[in-house]
């Protein structure tokens, strides 16, 4: 399993703070993307990053989002150019966000032919009361499986074996 864990991260002896996510591989190594894109007063703690390399799994170059890098239709873009066929976002988006935020990353899924996947936030946060219902869109922009809403669940993409995507949603 790799595991995508997001967090502020300092790196090396610098002494700003960056919004990042560790990747963690089951060999033990740890790779770091940091947020490039702050939201508007993000910028008081924290500063904007520099991204990072995508992670190698099978033939597949999946390419990492932090929140507010989605928004910005030049990252996607980006991603598709440097051979992502996935792109997996880690997002906090509200009820009232949900709606445009998810179309973009549906038409991000279409218009690049990658696979898109969002995972947002469950539960309150911060004075936030996050939406939830995370969500994966096939390379077509066509929804392979969503969350509810609120709550513990996971929700996974599997390839079969004629390489079509299959998706589930597992309460927990």
């Amino acid at each position: 399993i790799t595991a995508v864990v997001g967090m502020p991260i300092r790196l090396g002896g610098a002494s700003e703070v960056l919004i990042g996510a560790l990747v963690l591989g089951p060999d033990g190594s740890v790779a770091v993307y940091t947020k490039q894109h702050l939201h508007p007063g993000e910028d008081v703690a924290f500063a904007a990053g520099q991204g990072g390399a995508a992670l190698e799994w099978g033939d597949d170059r999946i390419a990492l989002a932090v929140c507010a890098d989605f928004s910005h239709a030049s990252h996607p873009r980006q991603a598709a150019e440097d051979g992502a066929n996935i792109y997996a976002a880690g997002v906090l988006i509200s009820e009232g966000g949900y709606a445009p935020d998810t179309a973009l990353l549906q038409g991000y899924a279409a218009e690049h032919r990658m696979l898109v996947l969002m995972a947002n936030h469950g539960g309150p946060s911060g004075g936030w009361a996050c939406a939830g219902r995370s969500a994966i869109w096939g390379a077509d922009g066509g929804l392979i499986a969503a969350s509810p809403g609120v709550g513990d669940t996971l929700v996974i993409a599997r390839r079969d074996t004629g390489g079509q995507w299959q998706g589930e949603q597992v309460a927990i």
